[in-house]
């Protein structure tokens, strides 16, 4: 019965992302595109159906219900060319489900601003995110989540604002495997002046197999993701664990390149570094830290 639900779910939140999407003008927010997780981004972003702390308000909601205790998360990522992308999260246990706060922040750096070819001034760009989800079990193995979010948008004295939706589902197939599935960024447009731009509404599909050996451990994960108004992006990856101590991760995706990165685990807290080379641009660098408690 449980697995009909699950199914069930993935029909619906299908549904709602090939009838939602906008098929027009650009996409707005991109900075929602980007990835929030050192270890995501080290195994090729295919923790959809793993992912199990406060990142998961962006990459899963169900994952909220993993959490073993309170956890706290907070990364850094140089972004493209002078940009920077930070990511700040919380969650706690309750009764009724697990509760999560996150703020995802983004800025340009300072951009030279020119007028007929002269140089005026230097501006700059910023983006921001508050999020409120929460995750519940329903059964043994089957776990929904969903995350709501302010959105903000600022690019020298314009602004916009909105509201958006992450849905996730994840069920356990055993003791070692799970399938993931979210539907991230559904809402309006992102006005600017007159010109309003979608979200960059995102559909992910993936599973993820655990082997054990011995003391270490192996993760294997794939996920299918789909942009609106992008081409379906592949993605593999994988994380051997060693001793509960090293984590090493590697990934790759069709549409970018490969990925690499490591974990470093001690008692109740760890510290995750992510490598993403983006084709011509340049290459990216995300560190993270999560603490327990």
């Amino acid at each position: 019965m449980k697995k009909i639900t699950f199914y069930s779910l993935i029909i619906i939140l299908s549904f709602t992302f090939s009838h939602g999407l906008a098929d027009n003008g650009e996409i707005g927010a991109q900075f929602l595109k980007i990835g929030v997780s050192p270890r995501a981004s080290g195994m090729g972003e295919t923790t959809v159906a793993v992912v199990d702390n406060p990142f998961a308000l962006t990459i899963n909601p169900a994952g909220l219900t993993a959490l073993k205790g309170k956890q706290f998360v907070l990364s850094h990522r140089f972004w493209l060319q002078e940009m920077s992308h930070d990511y700040l999260a919380a969650a706690i246990i309750k009764p009724w489900g697990t509760v999560g706060f996150g703020l995802v922040y983004s800025s340009s750096g300072n951009i030279p601003g020119y007028e007929n070819f002269l140089y005026t001034k230097d501006y700059s760009a910023t983006d921001l995110a508050l999020q409120l989800g929460y995750g519940k079990m329903l059964g043994a193995r089957l776990s929904v989540g969903v995350t709501g979010m302010f959105l903000s948008q600022k690019i020298e004295e314009e602004s916009a604002s909105g509201m958006a939706l992450t849905l996730g589902g994840r069920y356990r197939l055993g003791e070692h495997s799970s399938l993931g599935l979210a539907v991230r960024n559904i809402g309006g447009e992102m006005k600017f002046i007159e010109q309003g731009d979608p979200l960059p509404t995102t559909f992910e599909i993936g599973g993820a197999r655990l082997l054990k050996f011995g003391e270490h451990s192996l993760l294997l994960a794939a996920s299918m993701q789909k942009v609106v108004k992008e081409e379906v992006n592949f993605q593999v990856g994988s994380e051997f664990l060693f001793r509960n101590l090293l984590a090493l991760r590697a990934g790759y995706r069709s549409r970018y390149s490969f990925s690499a990165g490591f974990g470093l685990l001690w008692r109740n807290l760890r510290f995750d570094y992510g490598y993403a080379p983006y084709s011509d641009l340049t290459d990216t660098h995300h560190f993270g830290v999560s603490l327990a408690f």
